[in-house]
């Protein structure tokens, strides 16, 4: 069968982006993707005139986007199939103010990480909880002497903000800080308050090369049981030794303690340390930790599995 023809309305700015991922995996399972992105917006509209679905990922306040908003709505108002996706999480924030308030909220289905269906309910949003992923063709091992991060020294990582960030979430600065402090120079922070943004393969190369730990941290709200940034997903698919907070509904998702990945409890600085110790003290076992990790996102956390996941709650053949 034909898959199904998807108008993806999203800035399509960078390789690495999410729409991107979601695009190319969309594709890889047989769909055709008109990419509605700041660039070619006016072209894309062009050629949509008979699609099966119209996906809105918002992009910052812009221009762009204020139009994106009335094409969208008008696209529903014509009886299009329309939904929304976003991998930010809204409950517990002070984004939560803008639920319902844009037509991000208004498409046939609204997916995000929330796990709250009946707060969206009250709220006039028909929601679908969906989990983040990883690009099945990024899923991969890589030759990291192709890369130059192979040679930077630090054997524990971190990758994400370090400098500001959620105030409902105070740990993350402080974790940092913990990790500065314990390991000097065998810990590194990568990311765009450090000048030091990895990207794409050259983040698999990163995780991959020096035996190197990684460390996760994710928006850890009290009631969100089922929520996660894509961070889980993107270090793992990418070959890392990952120790990452506890958060009850990853376990439910294969990812079990000492088999893919190791947990700790948000707050137990200690106990992170002990963590991350034992590791470094046995990088055999923490390779095959990671192997097994990266085999687990293969194999059920593509984008691949999100799209299928999306075009089932619409009711939408595919293959």
């Amino acid at each position: 069968m034909t898959g199904p023809r998807i108008l993806y309305c999203a800035p399509f700015l960078h390789s690495w982006g999410t729409e991107e991922h979601v695009a190319r995996d969309a594709e890889a399972i047989g769909c055709e993707v008109i990419r509605a992105g700041e660039r070619n917006f006016v072209d894309a509209m062009m050629r949509a005139t008979d699609v099966d679905l119209v996906l809105y990922t918002r992009g910052v306040e812009s221009e762009h986007r204020r139009v994106t908003d009335w094409w969208v709505e008008r696209y529903a108002d014509d009886g299009f199939k329309t939904a929304s996706l976003s991998l930010d999480l809204y409950r517990g924030l002070a984004r939560e103010s803008e639920v319902g308030r844009n037509p991000f909220w208004t498409t046939g289905r609204v997916f995000t990480p929330d796990d709250a269906p009946e707060w969206f309910t009250e709220r006039g949003v028909k929601h679908s909880h969906l989990w983040p992923a990883c690009v099945s063709d990024e899923v991969i091992e890589v030759d990291t002497n192709e890369y130059p991060i192979q040679d930077y020294p630090a054997e524990i990582v971190f990758l994400g903000s370090t400098r500001a960030y959620h105030p409902e979430h105070p740990w993350r600065l402080e974790m940092i800080a913990g990790l500065r402090k314990r390991y000097g120079e065998r810990f590194a922070a990568f990311g765009p308050q450090e000048g030091n943004i990895v990207r794409g393969l050259e983040m698999n190369a990163l995780f991959q090369s020096n035996n190197r730990i990684v460390v996760g941290d994710s928006l850890n709200l009290p009631g969100n049981r089922s929520y996660t940034s894509d961070r889980i997903f993107e270090s793992l698919g990418r070959g890392a030794a990952l120790v990452y907070p506890f958060i009850p509904g990853l376990d439910a998702l294969g990812f079990h303690d000492r088999d893919t990945l190791r947990y700790y409890d948000v707050g137990d600085l200690p106990y992170l340390f002990d963590v991350i110790d034992e590791l470094l003290d046995n990088p055999d076992e923490a390779r095959a930790m990671a192997q097994r990790g990266r085999a687990l996102v293969a194999s059920a956390h593509t984008y691949r599995h999100r799209v299928r996941e999306i075009l089932d709650v619409l009711e939408i053949p595919h293959d």
